[in-house]
């Protein structure tokens, strides 16, 4: 195997592998993780995934026809924010990956992140009632992008935890799998309940509700529905930050040795950064990421509209999420099987494919089809979709091994926090392209009762249901093949990666005993040598 030039401690090249199982290699990884930690882990994906969802789903539709912000208005505050991100995510990984306290590296910035993050969401679906256009549009650019700060803040950090989380990989692979429950669960709950909640509170808008240009009323649908943006935004803000709290205070880290606090002190970022892009499965995992969740936000921004202007079912489409993300939910612990079991990089590939026809059928629903057809497509969709959320997810630890184990120093804040950034990096483009798109379509924010959308945008909906999220996913199958780790390298690095902590662990004991024994030793008085200074 070649070693980097940067790998430390040697030894690994000339050493034997000891089977798979790592057990005549005499080196332990530890305890193992506990049922009840994996679920405090888990509760932390509550946060991202709550808000994520409610925006995701319907900030697009709130800024739109709420707020009135017209289309390519729209689509640039979205962009704005993803290159926002290019710098706030990278550096809050750096810093994360210097930040060392009694309480560990990464739970402060959770738990500090937790209030302010959950303010700004509140404030960001408030509509400032006496405000201009042009202050509205700077008003929704600051609260997005303070909010994204913040969201950094907290995700960068509790992704980072995974891998502190325990050196077992099939402990890992099971709370991450325990994480994606929750967090599609939350992503069930922010968009059904997002949508509940503003239906209830500010009138369900069906195609037979438009409003009336002729004799506008301060107290119209659209008054009632800004206000039930906010209830039901401070609720997701209440549970978001008892989450967090939860997380950062009953989820311990695993300590770091000295000797990697050193390195990663006095390493620089741009070093860092290096590290990450030539580390060829990183950089296929990200690519992975970033056309999969393209595709998946594509396809989620445009939901609402499709179900309202393509498939005239607009009192169905929260019927239908539910269906598609509790069948998402039911279908985890089988595709956790299934990656263990024929591993992640084959996986994938198969539960990519079988997403196809779900868009396919998408693309090809009639207007107004029969409520069985619907919640039908809604179960293949999600029963393959948790293929999508879970698999680039358990392949990140699995490259950062490969990097420790080349390097000798685990970097997993650098490297969680350019996944994530990229994630959102996908999510954003997603939002803001799709969004422009409807604008080019001729798209009308806040139609009078005299007005329609127009036909195109309708087809313009189909075609980001359908063939773009076909297109899309597809690229990701692409780099999934050329994917390194398979299931049987894994196998060896477990081996090799206990070796070389063994190593470190017993390096770090004799430099502490060297130092002791260098303490003990009496120092010789002036003009006396030691023997002499002993007597």
């Amino acid at each position: 195997m070649k070693q980097d030039k940067d790998l430390v401690d040697g030894g690994l090249e000339d050493a034997p592998l000891l089977g798979a199982d790592g057990k005549s290699a005499g080196f332990a990884d530890g305890p193992r993780l506990p049922f009840g930690r994996k679920i405090a882990f888990a509760i932390g994906a509550v946060p991202p995934a709550l808000t994520n969802a409610a925006i995701g789903f319907y900030f697009t539709p709130f800024l739109l026809e709420t707020a009135d912000i017209r289309p390519i208005v729209a689509s640039m505050i979205l962009l704005l924010s993803r290159f926002w991100d290019a710098i706030t995510d990278p550096v809050i990984g750096y810093l994360t990956a210097k930040t060392h306290t009694r309480y560990g590296q990464l739970r402060p910035w959770i738990f500090f992140s937790a209030i302010p993050c959950g303010i700004v969401y509140f404030f960001m679906w408030f509509v400032p009632e006496s405000a201009s256009y042009t202050e509205r549009v700077f008003y929704f650019v600051f609260m997005y992008l303070l909010y994204q700060t913040l969201f950094s803040c907290h995700h960068v950090p509790y992704t980072s935890l995974t891998v502190h989380l325990s050196h077992h990989p099939k402990d890992r692979d099971s709370a991450t799998m325990y994480r994606m429950v929750v967090e599609i669960l939350s992503v069930l709950i922010g968009s059904a309940g997002q949508g509940i909640i503003v239906d209830t509170l500010g009138g369900n808008h069906d195609d037979d509700t438009c409003r009336d240009c002729d004799n506008p009323d301060p107290t119209d649908a659209s008054s009632k529905e800004k206000r039930a943006f906010m209830v039901a935004a401070a609720v997701f803000a209440i549970v978001a930050v008892v989450c967090a709290m939860v997380v950062s205070i009953f989820v311990p880290e695993q300590k770091r040795t000295a000797s990697d606090r050193t390195k990663l002190r006095k390493e620089s970022f741009l070093r860092g950064f290096r590290i990450a892009v030539r580390c060829r499965p990183y950089i296929i995992v990200v690519l992975m990421l970033v056309f999969v969740w393209t595709s998946v936000a594509v396809f989620q921004n445009s939901f609402v509209l499709y179900f309202k202007y393509s498939l005239k079912r607009s009192d169905k489409a929260s019927g239908v999420l539910l269906t598609l993300l509790g069948t998402t939910v039911l279908s985890l612990p089988l595709w956790l099987y299934l990656l263990t079991r024929y591993g992640k990089r084959r996986t994938f590939i198969v539960g990519i494919l079988l997403w196809q026809p779900a868009f396919i059928a998408a693309y090809v629903l009639p207007e107004e089809p029969p409520i069985w057809a619907l919640h039908v497509w809604g179960v293949w969709a999600g029963s393959v979709l948790a293929a999508a959320y879970l698999t680039p997810w358990a392949m990140l630890p699995d490259v950062i091994d490969f990097s420790e184990l080349h390097t000798g120093v685990r970097r997993e804040a650098l490297f969680y926090s350019f996944f994530v950034f990229f994630q959102k990096f996908a999510t954003g483009i997603a939002l803001g392209v799709s969004t422009g798109v409807m604008q080019a379509a001729g798209y009308i924010t806040d139609p009078c009762c005299d007005e329609s959308q127009p036909s195109s945008v309708e087809a313009t909906l189909r075609f980001l249901a359908g063939p773009a999220p076909i297109i899309v996913s597809l690229i990701s199958v692409l780099c999934c093949y050329f994917y390194p780790l398979t299931k049987e390298r894994c196998a060896e690095m477990r081996v090799e990666l206990r070796k070389l902590r063994h190593k470190k662990k017993q390096d770090a004991e004799n430099e502490t005993l060297a130092l002791k024994a260098a303490d003990a030793k009496p120092v010789p008085q002036p003009g006396k040598s030691v023997v002499e200074s002993e007597a």
